[in-house]
C-alpha cells in the first residue's frame, strides 16, 4: 500500500512539474493541457485521502481498545 501512495505522489508532483513547464511558453493548447494536468492532480490526492477516509472508518490506523488495568 505505501508504494500505491508513493506512486500516486510522484504523479502529483509529474503533473505540477508539467504545469511550471507549459506556463512560461505559452504553446498552444496551454489552457486544455493545464486543466487536464490540474484534473489529474486532483484526482490523485483525492483518490488518496478516499482511502485513508475508508482505513479509517476501518479502524486499522487506530491500535485495539486495552482494557483498563484491574483494581488490586
Amino acid at each position: 500500500m505505501t508504494s500505491l501512495l508513493l506512486d500516486k505522489a510522484t504523479w502529483t508532483t509529474v503533473a505540477t512539474t508539467g504545469l511550471h513547464w507549459t506556463s512560461p511558453g505559452h504553446p498552444p493548447g496551454e489552457l486544455v493541457l493545464s486543466c487536464l494536468l490540474l484534473a489529474a492532480a486532483t484526482a490523485l490526492v483525492g483518490a488518496i485521502a478516499v482511502r485513508t477516509l475508508v482505513a479509517m472508518a476501518r479502524h486499522p490506523f487506530l491500535p485495539p481498545a486495552t482494557p483498563p488495568p484491574a483494581s488490586a
